[in-house]
């Protein structure tokens, strides 16, 4: 969470929270730098901008469209779920 600093109060708060709700939290030291990688590439705010709008670009209007027409069935699933896990 947070690297040989004291811990805030929202990062304190947020691990009771994790605690109280039985999220088990993965920690992965070695995957770091690639979560902080984008921070560093894309820290041009008209460059990031950019990039988000080509990857939006390049994803099929057909993704869209299926996914829309999924929703009655994810909502349905959520709610025979009473709002727990479902396989969406």
């Amino acid at each position: 969470m947070c690297l040989g600093k004291e811990l805030s109060k929202r990062q304190k708060g947020e691990i009771i929270a994790t605690k109280k709700l039985g999220i088990r939290i993965v920690r992965f030291p070695q995957l770091l730098v690639a979560l902080v990688l984008p921070y560093y590439v894309y820290g041009n705010p008209p460059k990031l901008e950019q990039w988000v709008k080509e990857e939006w670009d390049a994803v099929p209007i057909n993704y869209y469209r299926n996914l829309i027409k999924s929703m009655p069935r994810r909502v349905q699933a959520g709610l025979a779920a009473n709002g727990g896990q479902t396989k969406y």
